[in-house]
């Protein structure tokens, strides 16, 4: 009785501590995130430079999640996680062009984490800026090659007198798990249209099939030759010695090789980077804004009654009905909302997705179509808009991509493992009666299709292609098999994409707002975005909502229970790009 009672109150008394360091640690995050995310508005002084920090991820649209992660770090005493959203970026450098106290902009490198296609953009934006008369130095410990391209538009580049500055080229790799499948018992059973279509390769296969290799090749050198064309103008280089330069690669260098290859234009520690600031702002004192100042600037008196533009974003993979990305279901709602709104009359649709639910895509292309019976909608791509992500923008009135966007992969797979290795190693049987002949069709899939299966599922598979290639052909006003003769999954560049007519014209955001404004009508309009950007203290209680959640599971049966979802449903399609594109 005594150990009983013993264990009892040692029971509660740790229940007791858990409860107040749990409530204690909730209030800090809260005092932390009153702390981040309050912001007075901004007033600028004269003579100031907005400070663009180079650093951390860059994402398509910021969330208030970002406060939320900085304040989570604050409460832990850990470093903050640095999250910039592209869409605010695009807004400040926008705003900072016309505010007579901003005389130029400081680009900080660091190490910013973001594909071409949006560094393209952001890019592009830079140059727009400089066309306001205004000016933008760039300076860098070290300059990632990604952040050189994007820093080399500055009227002045510096780099640490002890610095170094990546220049090699792009090169792209896979990671191929079949061996490691094989070990365990484990081989993946695929169904798919389309010679390219391979993203089931690394489950399958232990090197790039030719076809893929071909297609891989064609685009990092596509993007290459844009990245490169395009500091050779901003550099005033000749392209022949910039992939000299690529082919000695300048990250080794002595850094006074930077400045005689023209890379750079001095070398100079940070700390005498304000003298350089003073002089281009002939002051003695340097005040910069930082990008979380720009954003508290006093919004703009924009008239109230002007009809509305809206953005719609589909950012992410795309999913049936729940997690992450593009949910279908409520894409769906949003979309349909957007075309109810008579006080909108125009839709950009911004795409950044890799693809996904074939059967979502369908679901998402039937509402934007309804959607455009009112109103024009123009499509902006960015980093991607591949497979499903294609399928939900072919009918568009116009697409704008970035050169560099990754588009196209018309294709479809299917993906199903057969586990009956691994559970013949590990000692598990399945069993079970049925009341027809293919009663247990999909749950026998995942211990090995026979022929009749396979057939029958290829046969599914075939039709998605064939629906899919019917939604691009009669989108884009041609033939079903002109779509044919550059679908097979395989993927293009915005430049390519243009010479096959899968897209209209090159450009950023800013060009499809104004593509879809001029198809209204609207010479003064508002812009209002979809779907909303959610608080940080509603951010705050869905994660707890889902760790509460996710603690009444042992991870056992998490794991369990998601083998039973695909057990379930192994016959869904998948329009999703053809490998992960890991460039550097």
């Amino acid at each position: 009785m005594k150990q009983f009672i013993k264990y009892t109150l040692a029971t509660l008394v740790g229940l007791f501590l858990f409860f107040f360091v749990g409530l204690f640690f909730f209030f800090a995050v809260i005092g932390s995130l009153a702390a981040v995310g309050s912001q007075q508005t901004t007033v600028l002084k004269p003579n100031s430079v907005y400070e663009i920090e180079l650093e951390g991820i860059l994402e398509e649209r910021s969330q208030e999640d970002e406060v939320f992660n900085m304040a989570l770090s604050k409460a832990m005493g850990s470093p903050e996680i640095t999250v910039q959203g592209l869409d605010d970026l695009l807004k400040n450098i926008q705003r900072a062009a016309t505010e007579p106290s901003i005389q130029g902009i400081y680009l900080k490198g660091g190490n910013l984490s973001a594909s071409y296609a949006s560094l393209t953009e952001l890019r592009n934006a830079l140059l727009r800026f400089k066309e306001s008369g205004k000016w933008i130095v760039a300076y860098a410990d070290i300059y990632t090659q990604s952040n050189y391209y994007l820093a080399s538009v500055a009227d002045k580049m510096m780099l640490n007198k002890e610095g170094m500055l990546s220049w090699s080229g792009l090169y792209s790799e896979t990671m191929f798990y079949k061996n490691l499948l094989d070990k365990i018992g484990v081989q993946m059973q695929v169904v798919k249209v389309g010679t390219f279509k391979s993203a089931v390769e690394p489950f399958i296969a232990t090197e790039m099939s030719e076809p893929n290799r071909m297609q891989v090749s064609k685009m990092i050198t596509d993007i290459w030759k844009e990245i490169i064309s395009q500091v050779a103008e901003s550099r005033q280089l000749s392209v022949t010695d910039l992939q000299n330069a690529a082919d000695r690669n300048m990250l080794y260098a002595p850094t006074q090789d930077y400045v005689t290859s023209g890379l750079i234009d001095t070398l100079v520690y940070e700390q005498d980077v304000d003298d350089v600031l003073c002089t281009w702002l002939e002051t003695k004192e340097v005040k910069t804004v930082s990008n979380k100042e720009m954003k508290a600037l006093p919004e703009l008196n924009v008239e109230a009654r002007n009809p509305k533009l809206a953005i719609i974003y589909a950012v992410g993979d795309i999913t049936d009905d729940a997690g992450e990305g593009i949910v279908g279901k409520e894409m769906v709602k949003i979309i349909n909302k957007v075309k109810n709104d008579s006080t909108i009359k125009s839709v950009v649709l911004r795409v950044n997705s890799p693809g996904g639910s074939a059967f979502a895509s369908e679901q998402i292309w039937y509402a934007l179509t309804q959607l455009q019976k009112d109103k024009p909608l123009v499509v902006s791509m960015c980093d991607y808009a591949a497979s499903g992500g294609y399928y939900i923008a072919c009918m568009a009135d116009a697409i704008v991509a970035q050169p560099t966007t990754l588009t196209g992969s018309i294709g479809i797979f299917g993906m199903v493992p057969d586990l009956s290795g691994m559970m013949g190693k590990i000692g598990l049987n399945y069993d079970g009666v049925g009341t027809n002949k293919r009663s247990a069709m999909e749950a026998s899939m995942l211990m090995g299709m026979n022929e009749e299966t396979r057939e029958l599922i290829q046969a599914h598979v075939n039709r998605g292609y064939e629906l899919f290639v019917k939604r691009c052909a009669d989108g884009r006003a041609v033939g079903v098999d002109d779509i044919k003769n550059i679908a097979e999954g395989r993927v293009w560049t915005g430049v390519a994409a243009i010479e096959n007519g899968l897209v209209d014209t090159l450009g950023g955001i800013q060009d499809a707002i104004n593509i879809a404004a001029e198809m209204a009508g609207l010479d003064k309009y508002r812009v209002v975005e979809y779907p909303k950007k959610k608080d940080a203290l509603t951010i705050l209680m869905e994660e707890l909502s889902a760790s509460v959640n996710a603690g009444s599971q042992t991870h056992f049966s998490h794991m369990w229970r998601r083998f039973n979802e695909i057990k379930q449903r192994p016959y869904s399609l998948e329009a999703i790009m053809p490998m992960e594109i890991n460039i550097r």
